[in-house]
């Protein structure tokens, strides 16, 4: 095996290494020296690129017993370190490649083996400053904490100021296949590699990636990776077309969501109240709301709507958690945006909005319920903690002077249409007496001259016919008609008692 590591060392031809390898087993070849090196290893070290090719095609023959270990063999780790370009870009070629394998879970040689077998290179060896340099980088990997993102190759060639490693792995054929996205920068955020990613921003990329690269930071909310394109100077107005961020981000990332990328980067994903939080910290206006239809908080109103029915059996903590961080942070709960609509003679369908728009918090809230076609009885007490975080922070149970349309008018339609979908279960008379208790009024007629409780019967009775007389019958036999109704007989007038008793 000494006459086989002097070939590598010194650099012999191809050849002359592959007939050194026939006196051996590929048991052999592989099995681990007393520095926990294998054959590979060595030729990494010593940088012989052309016995790194050979070796990736003799890998292939491994058994299975052999190719597959605890841990990764790190063969990538540890060529990025020593900032091999060449050897980077064929490794990943090979096999136990690991590009998205964290530091914390390859096999690393001490560094005292390291740096003996790096000199033992007759081309390319590293002086003494380079080694110290080295060093300095692998006890930042030892000591790397576990509660930040993991290191993987690319950061590791990144702390080591290897530039060349990250292009040639980025370019390499098993990550243009993985990731697809035109440029490195992409790749490296693609990956999760967030100090390859820092690095590439001091190469002066080009706009279009940087603002692509942004609305990919944002839709799978990634705090780190958008602070580094804000250091940046990212030209956040350019790259979302004038759309604030929080609507961005609440509203705007579905087009980019992908399980496959989830799964790449799911150690890094925060959530969404972590990035509404750094928003915040970062400056971002809680209540810009132009364009009309991208308020932020009627956005993550809409956006914890949809994630509750994407996911109908977990609850949407994050979305929730975002929502009190908002509403900390001073965002307006009685925004009229279709005052806006109607003062300046745009129509509805010029604002672009990826939601209804909302004359006030709680007419998203409900409008977001109307629209929800799941329900599930533990997210009740959920969304009547939402209702109410939304009365304490100032929005109006009453309703606005300009919106004849009351939150008790929209409530009731939201409860009727989930009886006629189907959700007899579903139970909004606790929203309803916290409204009652800020001061809704039940006898407000809206613009139809409906008092609240006919906005429900309306509902109910009239929007799908038969069907509509279908559910009413269903719901009339189950405890719904009581809970419903009671909240309100003390509140009516003797005209609209009359008219439930005759009802029920």
């Amino acid at each position: 095996m000494e006459e086989l590591l002097v070939a590598v060392y010194d650099f012999y031809l191809p050849e002359q290494i592959k007939e050194l390898t026939t006196h051996f087993s590929t048991r052999d070849l592989w099995k681990l020296d007393e520095n926990g090196l294998d054959i590979m290893h060595h030729a990494i070290l010593s940088g012989h690129d052309a016995a790194v090719s050979l070796f990736n095609e003799m890998v292939s023959d491994l058994d299975n017993e052999l190719s597959v270990s605890v841990k990764p063999k790190g063969y990538l780790h540890l060529s990025c370190l020593l900032g091999r370009e060449s050897v980077a870009g064929l490794v990943c070629n090979g096999a136990d490649t690991g590009v998205t394998v964290g530091s914390e879970s390859v096999i690393w040689p001490s560094f005292d083996a390291i740096r003996n077998c790096v000199k033992r290179s007759k081309r390319l060896p590293l002086n003494t400053e380079e080694l110290d340099a080295i060093e300095k980088v692998y006890h930042g990997i030892q000591t790397h904490k576990n509660s930040e993102p993991p290191l993987q190759a690319l950061d590791v060639a990144a702390m080591a100021g290897h530039i060349g490693c990250i292009i040639a792995v980025l370019n390499s054929r098993l990550v243009r296949h993985c990731a697809k996205q035109s440029s490195l920068l992409e790749r490296a955020l693609h990956l999760g590699s967030l100090h390859a990613f820092r690095l590439l921003l001091t190469q002066n990329p080009d706009s279009d990636s940087v603002d692509f690269a942004l609305q990919i930071a944002l839709a799978r909310k990634l705090p780190e990776f958008v602070a580094a394109l804000l250091d940046f100077g990212a030209d956040f107005k350019r790259a979302l077309n004038g759309i604030n961020p929080f609507h961005f981000v609440y509203l705007c990332s579905p087009f980019f969501y992908s399980r496959q990328v989830y799964a790449v980067v799911r150690q890094h994903v925060h959530g969404i109240d972590k990035l509404t939080a750094f928003l915040i910290e970062r400056g971002f206006d809680v209540n810009k709301a132009t364009p009309p239809g991208t308020f932020p908080l009627y956005s993550l109103l809409a956006s914890l709507i949809q994630e509750k029915d994407y996911n109908p059996s977990r609850v949407p903590t994050s979305h929730i958690n975002a929502l009190e961080i908002i509403l900390r942070s001073n965002a307006e709960t009685n925004r009229n945006e279709l005052e806006f609509i109607n003062t300046n003679s745009v129509s509805d369908s010029m604002t672009g909005a990826d939601r209804e728009l909302a004359s006030s918090a709680l007419n998203a809230f409900f409008i977001g319920l109307q629209a929800s076609d799941t329900w599930r009885v533990h997210m009740a007490e959920h969304l009547d903690r939402i209702c109410l975080t939304l009365l304490e922070h100032g929005a109006c149970a009453a309703g606005s002077n300009n919106d004849p349309s009351t939150p008790l008018h929209d409530l009731l339609r939201a409860t009727a249409t989930q009886h006629i979908i189907g959700h007899m279960h579903a139970d909004l008379s606790t929203m309803s007496r916290m409204l009652l208790y800020f001061g809704a009024n039940p006898n407000q007629m809206n613009s139809s001259s409906q008092y609240p409780i006919e906005c429900y019967f309306a509902q109910l009775l009239g929007s799908t016919g038969m069907g509509g007389l279908i559910a009413y019958r269903r719901w009339k036999g189950t405890k719904n008609a009581a809970q419903v109704i009671c909240c309100y007989l003390y509140y009516f007038t003797c005209k609209q008692k009359l008219c439930i008793i005759l009802l029920l």
